[in-house]
C-alpha cells in the first residue's frame, strides 16, 4: 500500500532511511559509504 506523505511520518521515514543507509554501508566492501551520527537529524534539513 502506498500512502500520501504526511509530516507526522517524518520520524518513521528517518528511521527507515537510516536503517537502509546502515545496511548499504555494511555491504560496502570498499568503504565508500558512511553514515554520520547526525544522518537522521540532518536528512530533512534544507541546504
Amino acid at each position: 500500500m502506498i500512502i500520501e506523505y504526511n509530516p507526522k511520518y517524518d520520524n518513521q521515514i528517518k528511521y527507515l532511511l537510516e536503517e537502509l543507509q546502515q545496511y548499504l554501508t555494511d555491504i560496502d566492501k570498499e568503504g565508500y559509504n558512511i553514515v554520520g551520527e547526525d544522518y537522521k537529524e540532518k536528512y530533512f534539513e534544507k541546504p
